[in-house]
């Protein structure tokens, strides 16, 4: 459940009325890289995070995604609040006037609809926090593309404190990525899934047995607090090329995750210290 707090993450108050501008940061709001596909992605892809720390910060990031799908769509919203059909002609705003009126329909700048293609959830927390980690990029390029077309203020420092969302939440996933994959134990990172592949599934596919997937050699000591943690990716002993049988490996107790990112408060709500 989501408690809906009526106010908006960062002010808007447009005092101009400009279609052709309004029409240009339309795609924030429904294009390939915008707000709502962010959300819609990240929310969609916690399902299957097989950590929690991770699982909760899409939840937090594709959560405030939405709020930035409302922060756009009250800037295009008051960008055309006084808009007439002669302006719209002049300035290329007609096209959408003919169909949406002056509505923050979920469309690109170029009028294409949105789409779910835009978006991938793929099952597989590395493959998926990588394209995170893309899609804010992309996002960050899209709002300075905006910023260069655009010469109202008013308009400007809503885009530059977007943009710097787009910033955090790139350093975000990263962290995220990385805590993924030290709890693989291993230095192949991209040879199995860590949401599906386990002892339990037996083979995953082309990858082989998990015989053939943890023959990895070592050779620092192993990691008393990540080392083990998925049965797929254990570590054998230090300096050996094989691994011990299951049986034989020594269990080791989970300490709390440590998070060292600015996010303090959120990183606690879900277990980190």
């Amino acid at each position: 459940m989501w408690i809906y707090k009526k106010q908006l993450q960062f002010p808007v108050n447009i005092r101009s009325t400009n279609p052709r501008l309004a029409k240009i940061i339309t795609s924030q709001i429904g294009g390939p890289d915008g707000e709502l596909a962010a959300a819609m992605r990240y929310l969609q892809q916690r399902y299957h995070m097989n950590v929690n720390q991770v699982k909760g910060m899409l939840t937090d990031i594709g959560t405030e995604e939405l709020a930035h799908l409302e922060i756009v769509s009250s800037v295009v919203s008051q960008l055309l609040r006084r808009v007439t059909p002669d302006q719209a002609r002049a300035m290329g705003f007609d096209d959408s006037f003919v169909d949406h009126t002056v509505g923050a329909y979920l469309q690109s700048a170029a009028g294409v609809p949105f789409t779910a293609a835009y978006l991938q959830v793929k099952g597989d927390p590395i493959t998926d926090l990588h394209e995170d980690m893309a899609a804010e990029q992309k996002a960050r390029t899209t709002y300075e593309n905006i910023l260069r077309l655009s010469d109202d203020p008013d308009v400007n420092q809503v885009m530059r404190f977007l943009r710097a969302r787009e910033i955090v939440h790139y350093q975000r996933f990263g962290e995220m990525l990385r805590l993924v994959q030290d709890r693989l134990s291993s230095r192949n990172y991209y040879a199995f899934n860590p949401a599906f592949d386990t002892a339990q599934h037996g083979q995953g596919g082309d990858m082989g047995t998990e015989a053939d997937t943890v023959q990895v050699t070592r050779t620092t000591p192993a990691n008393p607090i990540l080392d083990n943690s998925n049965p797929i990716t254990r570590v054998q002993a230090p300096q050996t090329a094989a691994v011990a049988p299951a049986a034989q490996q020594q269990t080791r107790q989970a300490v709390p995750y440590t998070c060292n990112c600015s996010c303090a408060n959120l990183c606690t709500r879900y277990g980190a210290k």
